[in-house]
Parts: C-alpha cells; sequence; structure tokens
C-alpha cells in the first residue's frame, strides 16, 4: 500500500515550515495535510475490506477445506488464501512460493516483465510449480505475479480446470480466479458428492 510513503511525502514540506516564517502558511498546510490524510485512509480501509471480505468468510474457509485435501500440493500466487484455509502445508516435493510478486521483483531486477530472459526464466519456474502442484489457488489479477506467457498459460489450461471459488473474470490470456485442480486427478465437486 502506498498510503506510508503518501504520507511522508505529505509530512516533509510540512516539517520544513517554520512557524515563526511562514505562519499563515500553517494553517491551510494542516487542513490540506489532514483531509489528506483522511482521504488515504479511507482508500487503504475500502481496498482492505475488499480483499478481506470473501477470504475471511467463514463460508468461504469451509469451502476451501472441503475443496483441498488436507496434505496435498496447493501452489497459489497469494499464499494468503493458503494460510486462511489451513492449507499452507509443507508437504514433500511441493514448492513453497511464499512471496510471488516479489519474487518477480527479485528475478526482472524490479523492472517486470521487461528483460526477456528474466521472463522465461521465471515463466519455467512458475510452470515447475504447476508441474508439481495438484491444485493451484489463483487470486484476482494474477497477471502482477505470474509472468502469463502464451506458453504459460497453454501449459496452463490444458493441465488445470476450474474447480470454484471463482473471484471474477480474468485478463485476456490469463486465467480467471479460483481453485483449478489437475486434470487427470481432481474430479469437479459436484462429481464427489453424487459419487459419496
Amino acid at each position: 500500500m502506498a498510503g506510508p510513503f503518501i504520507a511522508l511525502v505529505l509530512a516533509l514540506p510540512a516539517g520544513l515550515l517554520r512557524p515563526a516564517e511562514h505562519r499563515a502558511q500553517i494553517v491551510p498546510l494542516l487542513v490540506i495535510s489532514a483531509v489528506a490524510a483522511v482521504l488515504i485512509a479511507g482508500v487503504g480501509m475500502r481496498q482492505l475490506s475488499i480483499e478481506t471480505q470473501l477470504r475471511t468468510s467463514t463460508a468461504y474457509v469451509a469451502t476451501a477445506d472441503r475443496m483441498i485435501p488436507s496434505g496435498t500440493c496447493v501452489v497459489s500466487d497469494y499464499p494468503s488464501l493458503l494460510i486462511s484455509a489451513d492449507r499452507f502445508d509443507t508437504v514433500a516435493g511441493c514448492p513453497a512460493m511464499v512471496d510471488s510478486y516479489g519474487t518477480l521483483l527479485a528475478m526482472t531486477d524490479g523492472r517486470k516483465n521487461s528483460d526477456p530472459t528474466a521472463v522465461r526464466a521465471l515463466t519455467a519456474q512458475w510452470q515447475r510449480q504447476f508441474a508439481a502442484a495438484s491444485y493451484v489457488w489463483l487470486e484476482w489479477n494474477s497477471q502482477g505475479r505470474i509472468p502469463w506467457t502464451p506458453a504459460l498459460y497453454a501449459y496452463f489450461t490444458s493441465h488445470f480446470r476450474l474447480l470454484g471459488l471463482t473471484g471474477g473474470r480474468g485478463a485476456a490470456n490469463v486465467p480467471e480466479p479460483g481453485l483449478y485442480g489437475r486434470r487427470t486427478v481432481v474430479q469437479p465437486l459436484a462429481a464427489r458428492h453424487r459419487a459419496a
């Protein structure tokens, strides 16, 4: 979130003003700073409530618990989803991507998708992650954390299918957010209920 950085940008000019020299400017500056702080806090609280409203609901977590067997390899671009559903397990052979956005920035020197060599390396890493997983749980806007090249998208869609926990539409050539299961391993949830 950019809130702390915006607060620093506003605080620096306010701190440079000396009350004795610029007394007439202090009151308007304090009013503007207070309004900006309230707006920043409001935007931050709205974003936080939108992001956590669905994921923290008891029904959502119970659905994830029911759909993902304990002890299976689950990969996510947003590990807090796995943590909230108690599926952030250390399964032998299952890769543990703790910070997908940080990994993207580290592997591309902070330039995201600008270096083709770095994008190929990151794409290969995600393909290894997907190859080891029985389930993949993608959050909205996964293209900000995963370089969805045409080859990676084709691999993903040929090996995984959407099971549920959807969260809106994906962009072009980006899977929609939700829980995916490996096509050869996982039955759709409805089929599992019919079999039971």
